[in-house]
C-alpha cells in the first residue's frame, strides 16, 4: 500500500533523515513548559533497540549485544548489510542503526513467556507483580527442567505455564509445579 492509496496528504509526515541529524532547537513552547532552554533536538534511531545498541560500550569490533524485553534481539553492529544464504537460513535480519550502522540480528525468545504466565495466573485470580514473580523464582529450586524457550510452542498466547510443564514432561524431565518454579524454569531456559 502506498501513501496515495491512503489518501493522506504528504504534509502530515516529516522528512526522513538519518539518525544523529540535528533537527533544530526545541520550540519556545516546549522550552517554556520544561525549562530545558536552548537544546537541540536530534533524530534518534527508528527503533528503541537502535538507540540502546548505540549506547553499548563495545570494546572490540566483533562484540555482540543481547537486548532483552518481550522478545530478545541478539546481534552485532556492522557497517554493511549481510545479505546471503547463511543469514537467510538463520533468519537473521538487517536493521538500520545509529549513524549509518546496521544491526545484524536474530529475534529470539524473551520475557514473553513470563508475561504469558503472569496473564494466565491473573485470569485464574492470582495477580502477581513482576517483583513478586522474581522473588518466587529466586526461592524455587534450580534447574528443575530445561526448556527450549525458542520452541514455536511458546510463540502464541495462551496457557504458558501448562505448555512449559508439558515440554518438561515430554522430554522426561521433572515438571515445575509451583508458580515460582515455572518462572525459574523460564528464566533458566532463556539464559
Amino acid at each position: 500500500m502506498v501513501l496515495d492509496d491512503l489518501n493522506l496528504p504528504a504534509s502530515l509526515f516529516a522528512e526522513i533523515v538519518q539518525s544523529g541529524t540535528i533537527l533544530g532547537p526545541l520550540t519556545k513552547d516546549v522550552r517554556d513548559k520544561t525549562g530545558a532552554g536552548e537544546v537541540d533536538v536530534i533524530a534518534v534511531g527508528g527503533h528503541d533497540t537502535a538507540s540502546a545498541v548505540a549506547a553499548v560500550p563495545f570494546e572490540t569490533q566483533d562484540a555482540a549485544y543481547l537486548s532483552s524485553g518481550t522478545w530478545s534481539l541478539l546481534g552485532i553492529e556492522c557497517r554493511h548489510p549481510v545479505i546471503n544464504e547463511t543469514s537467510r537460513a538463520l533468519s537473521m535480519t538487517n536493521e538500520g542503526g545509529i549513524l549509518g550502522t546496521i544491526r545484524l540480528l536474530k529475534n529470539i525468545a524473551g520475557l514473553w513467556l513470563v508475561q504469558e504466565c503472569r496473564r494466565t495466573w491473573e485470569q485464574e485470580g492470582r495477580g502477581y507483580d513482576y517483583a513478586t514473580l522474581t522473588e518466587m523464582a529466586q526461592g524455587a529450586p534450580a534447574f528443575v527442567g530445561i526448556i527450549d524457550a525458542d520452541d514455536s510452542l511458546f510463540s502464541i498466547p495462551g496457557d504458558m505455564p501448562n505448555r512449559i510443564r508439558a515440554q518438561c514432561d515430554e522430554s522426561g524431565q521433572s515438571v515445575p509445579e509451583s508458580h515460582g518454579s515455572v518462572i525459574r524454569t523460564v528464566l533458566e531456559g532463556l539464559a
